[in-house]
């Protein structure tokens, strides 16, 4: 029996307290499909669910399971249950190989989503920046742009969250800073910016079938510092600053007809900011009015073409960004008149409330965010010691448990048909076994499971020790 246990403390608005146990108990199963076995003991009688499912083949480097690969992961009351990896599938998987150590860790999350959460370090970036953008695309994160010791960069580097592994893609033509991009129908847009002398109008979109940038209309307005949101389709682009200061601006362009449009003007003057479309409106947060950091929070409802305010952010920044993690706002980092910022945030757009999470590891602005799966990737910024390489990753689940050590082997097996005691000949013997394992009565070993499995229907029943034994006294060839 394999058992780690860990132990999760939540913290909860009334400021009471729960303690959650996870184990995982037991890893069933030697190749292909594996069960993890597990026990939750909890006080809150919350549903649980499994999440950041990972793998170590040396106990020091883990890698991410494709969610592709785990079954059977239903939510859950406390008590005992189990989930499946298929080994063999999805990306950074362990087929055709043989492996003497590995070990499984995950977490669980909670269905309320009432825990303060956690931060992780990732790989570095390959070059520190700040000022940069991010956005998601096919479970990877393109960075984009930004500044090392105040000079802009083209530079497009994305992020692999599964082997943790970076890679170069090809740059932008024009280096800048403080711009914005978004992802519509699969193709990645990068607006405006700073290009260390003068505010961009630029627009450049990306294909990643082509794996090229091309030119699209100029922004009517050029700006740097804005802020954009996707809503059905089209990317609205929000304030920012240019020689004329702090803007008003909302320019929205239509990737299928390349063409820019105005609409009402956002009531805050901002800068530095951050904005995120929720339930066909979008929130645009924080930022810097020309004077003063401000918590200010108006959303703009393209039906009515009118912005109305919401509650404020606890905490008055700008340079920081945002993030939609389970239907909820996520606002990280940043600064204001006192320091770099640690500070999260998170809001609920149902209650119009905010309330704070577990604070970043590392104090900075000028960072960017995406989210892959359920996880919140916080990358690069700026902070007193300079422009930062720093990469984390933000979730709601409890510290991972890990198993003990077991072995995977999903090398091919050359095995005898109806020879499962391995004696080199097909007897009775060998269609009584089947029989035991069709029964429940004995466990087969992988070898022993090819050789029994007479048809090759993936089944070990009845029909296969038929055919055996009608092959051990002759009736059969």
């Amino acid at each position: 029996m394999m058992k780690t246990s860990i132990l999760l403390v939540c913290m909860f608005p009334s400021l009471a307290f729960a303690a959650v146990t996870l184990t995982i108990d037991q890893v069933e199963g030697d190749h292909d499909v594996v069960r993890i076995h597990y026990t939750i003991v909890d006080l809150t009688n919350d549903l649980f669910e499994t999440v950041n499912w990972q793998y170590s083949l040396d106990d020091e480097k883990w890698l991410d399971i494709d969610p592709i690969a785990i079954g059977n992961n239903g939510r859950t009351a406390a008590g005992s249950a189990f989930i499946t990896w298929d080994t063999t599938s999805g990306a950074n998987n362990l087929a055709e190989g043989a492996h003497e150590n590995v070990r499984f860790r995950m977490s669980v999350k909670s269905e309320s989503g009432a825990d303060l959460g956690r931060w992780e370090s990732r790989r570095a970036l390959p070059q520190p920046r700040s000022g940069l953008a991010a956005v998601a695309l096919d479970g990877t994160i393109y960075v984009i742009g930004g500044k090392d010791k105040g000079s802009p960069f083209s530079t497009v580097e994305v992020y692999d969250p599964l082997t943790d592994v970076w890679m170069r893609h090809p740059s932008t033509t024009a280096a800048r800073h403080d711009l914005s991009v978004a992802e519509v129908n699969r193709k990645i847009y990068a607006i405006g910016g700073f290009n260390g002398l003068f505010p961009k109008a630029t627009v450049e979109e990306f294909d990643p079938e082509r794996s090229v940038w091309a030119p699209r209309t100029d922004m009517p307005t050029a700006r740097y510092g804005t802020a954009a949101a996707v809503l059905d389709g089209k990317i609205y682009v929000i304030g920012g600053q240019n020689a004329d200061g702090v803007l008003a601006t909302v320019e929205v362009y239509d990737p299928i007809t390349d063409q820019w449009t105005s609409v009402a003007t956002i009531p805050t003057p901002r800068a530095n900011f951050a904005a995120v479309a929720v339930d066909e409106q979008i929130y645009a947060i924080g930022g810097w009015d020309g004077q003063n950091h401000v918590s200010t929070v108006e959303v703009y409802d393209p039906q009515t073409d009118v912005w109305t305010t919401k509650s404020r952010m606890r905490v008055r920044r700008s340079s920081f960004v945002v993030a939609l993690l389970d239907g909820k706002i996520y606002a990280i980092g940043g600064v204001n008149d006192q320091d770099h910022l640690r500070i999260v945030e998170v809001y609920d757009a149902g209650t119009d409330r905010w309330s704070f999470r577990a604070n970043m590891p590392v104090r900075r602005s000028g960072l960017a965010a995406a989210v892959v799966g359920n996880r919140i990737y916080a990358v690069g910024g700026i902070n007193d010691a300079g422009d930062l390489v720093t990469v984390e990753a933000f979730d709601l689940a409890s510290p991972p448990a890990v198993s003990l050590p077991f072995s995977i082997n999903n090398l091919e097996i050359d095995c005898l048909k109806g020879d499962v005691n391995g004696d080199g000949e097909v007897k009775v013997n060998d269609g009584i076994l089947i029989l035991r394992f069709a029964e429940g009565l004995q466990e087969p070993t992988r070898e022993q499971q090819c050789a029994a499995d007479f048809n090759d229907d993936g089944v070990i029943d009845a029909t296969d020790a038929i055919q055996v034994l009608s092959i051990a006294v002759g009736l059969e060839q």
